[in-house]
């Protein structure tokens, strides 16, 4: 979604969120708002099943978001080991 904003809001669980190759811990009542041009990504590493809200704008296509899969690229690739 290169061309939305990202608002992240972690509700249960526990989520290691990568901004720009940082790696940060986020808990349930943490957040984390993303301008649309920052490089991000998002893991559950925890033990339990991370339930997130996450708020995109503006709406776009069908399902109002856009999606690319860089899981398999790099750096996003070897960041978990």
């Amino acid at each position: 979604h290169v061309d939305q904003d990202e608002m992240i809001i972690v509700k249960a669980g526990q989520v290691t969120q990568y901004i720009d190759g940082e790696a940060s811990i986020l808990n349930p009542g943490d957040s984390v708002y993303l301008d649309r041009d920052v490089v991000h990504g998002s893991f559950n590493d925890g033990t339990e099943t991370a339930l997130l809200q996450v708020v995109l704008a503006p709406a776009m296509g069908d399902g109002g978001y856009e999606l690319v899969d860089v899981s398999g690229d790099a750096p996003w690739s070897g960041l978990r080991g």
